[in-house]
């Protein structure tokens, strides 16, 4: 046999340490195994012990069985056997392995609590419990190992003999919470609630900074359907914490019972004017005073505005306040608070895109461009790949006639898109309006047949498309094509009507034009129609009518120089 130096065997008593597997609160004697004095059993052991720290358990179990040809009733050869085959569901192998090195050494508290585990694993309750019980019984001062075995108890439905070790305990240790609350459960459970109510009160009586233990004990009223107890003891605890919400919360609900509906709201809005309310909790209350508006009711909406705005002066810092007063002013048609109260959001979120989505459609119901603008610059720093703020941000430059950056700002979103058509078709829209304003005719052409295909009967679409192309003078067969299916889906639309007239005109096809024109001025003869029906008629050679309907425009409102100079000269420009 070889001899270890005494600087190998302080290495491999270090090692070894390593290797035990429950850990206590105590300090864990090591044991060192006899066959750790032979070197080659040593290596082995401590090469299976690295390995199942690993987790390469295989590996472990090939070196631990090469274990035994040198000691093979080493019980921490045993068992680490039996550890690493119980890792791997070997339950059988597990227990035979664990009983073995209790055999060996059945003072070791690691090998008993490993041979109780595994008796568990195999289904053998009773054998398992008789283990926990020899620990208690082999170190009756250790109140884990007690507790320990009464959760077992608790676990086999044997709550009178957890019931007897909890009383034990309190009776060595004092009314320890974590004794006491498993204690009151079991009570409670086992239908005997004089005596977990006692020691609710006892809990209470030798605590009396632990305001929680007020709150355990009222809820253990509620749970009894005790709601005056409840009550009482919910008001002992407002007057020593005046914002406990927990306490707010259960008046409200006792009020609200009585339908003494004045009474519960006040306590609520006390709830919402506390600071440290959990947002969360304020969430889900204010939600409800949402749905309630969304479904007509106005009190509802009402009480739910005046909770918003408690919370967001209790806590200014939070978006949920704001949040929620913009979706009640928007459920009431109130657009233009609405769009304040999500700017207000806003400016206190970062990370829920909510806010900001409701923060963009709000500023574009109200035409605030200039904000639509600014605010979706940031949500797409912010979002940089939630399309809806590009198409929103787009938008709003197409309205400012920032055309080169709608473009850029709608390309980019348009690369987000993943099978939604829906938001194709809006992004294809406002491309094909800002890429004609830009004159890049091409891109504009392809922009709104995309959009086309999307939505063939789409009269927006038709109808600017179609315009567009009379405007330039090209494509005018598939302008009249275009415009000329607008006026089946909706044949009364002025505008439509003009369209389609202008593009017959630039077709040469001026006494058709003539007709539609009439039409159109007929339901609408705004200045655009009334300088168009002239400028038909002057090709009509009906050169007088055409400066009557030229003047006609001017006083409804067209002050083009070019309109003036048509008036002047009598005759369209060259």
């Amino acid at each position: 046999m070889h001899k270890l130096t005494l600087y190998t065997l302080l290495a491999l008593l270090t090692l070894l340490s390593s290797c035990s597997g429950k850990k206590h609160a105590q300090k864990e004697e090591v044991v060192i195994p006899q066959g750790m004095f032979d070197l080659q059993f040593g290596d082995l052991f401590l090469k299976g012990c690295e390995q199942r720290m690993k987790g390469n358990l295989i590996e472990a179990i090939k070196l631990f069985e090469e274990c035994k040809r040198y000691y093979p009733n080493e019980p921490a050869l045993q068992y680490e056997l039996a550890m690493v085959h119980q890792l791997l569901g070997h339950k059988k192998e597990a227990l035979d392995y664990a009983k073995k090195a209790v055999a060996a050494d059945s003072n070791n508290e690691w090998y008993l609590q490993l041979l109780a585990a595994c008796y568990g694993l195999n289904g053998q309750h009773a054998q398992a419990t008789k283990v926990k019980e020899q620990l208690v019984q082999k170190w009756p001062a250790r109140t884990d190992l007690r507790e320990d075995l009464a959760e077992h108890y608790i676990s086999l439905n044997q709550r009178d003999k957890a019931l007897t070790i909890y009383k034990q305990l309190q009776n060595e240790f004092g009314p320890k919470e974590s004794i006491m609350m498993n204690q009151i459960k079991l009570l409670a459970e086992l239908n005997r609630f004089n005596e977990a109510e006692d020691a609710l009160k006892l809990l209470v009586k030798n605590n009396p900074n632990e305001l929680q233990y007020l709150s355990y004990l009222a809820a253990f009223y509620e749970d009894r359907l005790a709601y005056d107890k409840a009550k009482a003891v919910y008001e002992q605890l407002l007057q020593r914490d005046p914002e406990n919400v927990v306490a707010l919360l259960a008046m409200h609900d006792y009020y609200l019972a009585l339908s003494q509906t004045a009474q519960a709201e006040s306590y609520l809005e006390k709830v919402f004017a506390c600071k440290d309310l959990d947002q969360n909790i304020a969430m889900q209350i204010l939600s409800t005073y949402v749905g309630q508006a969304h479904s007509g009711n106005t009190h509802a909406a009402e009480l739910g505005l005046k909770l918003a705005e408690q919370y967001a002066k209790a806590q200014p810092q939070s978006a949920i306040g704001h949040g929620i007063k913009g979706d009640l002013y928007s459920i009431s048609g109130k657009k233009e608070e609405a769009a304040d109260a999500y700017a207000r959001a806003a400016a206190h979120e970062t990370r829920d895109f909510r806010v900001w989505e409701n923060l963009l459609s709000a500023d574009n119901d109200t035409r605030r461009f200039d904000s639509l603008i600014v605010h979706g610059v940031r949500a797409t720093e912010l979002f940089p790949t939630h399309t809806v703020f590009y198409l929103y941000l787009g938008s709003g430059l197409v309205q400012k006639k920032r055309y080169k950056e709608a473009i850029e700002a709608l390309e980019t979103g348009k690369s987000y898109i993943s099978g939604n058509n829906e938001t194709k078709f809006e992004f294809y829209r406002l491309l094909g309006d800002a890429y004609n304003y830009q004159k890049q005719y091409a891109s504009s052409d392809l922009a709104f047949d995309d959009a086309l295909k999307i939505q063939p009967d789409n009269t927006y679409i038709l109808n600017n498309y179609a315009y567009y192309l009379a405007l330039r003078g090209e494509k005018l067969a598939l302008a009249e094509r275009l415009s000329k299916h607008s006026l089946q889906l909706q044949p009364n639309e002025a505008n439509f009507l003009d369209t389609y007239a202008w593009v017959l005109y630039k077709s040469g096809k001026f006494l058709e034009a003539e007709e539609y024109i009439s039409k159109a001025a007929a339901k609408s003869p705004s200045p655009a129609v009334l300088e168009h029906w002239g400028d038909i008629l002057f090709k009509l050679n009906n050169k007088e009518a055409a400066v009557a309907k030229w003047k006609a425009a001017k006083v409804a409102g067209n002050k083009s120089e070019a309109l003036e100079k048509k008036i002047n000269e009598q005759k369209l420009p060259e």
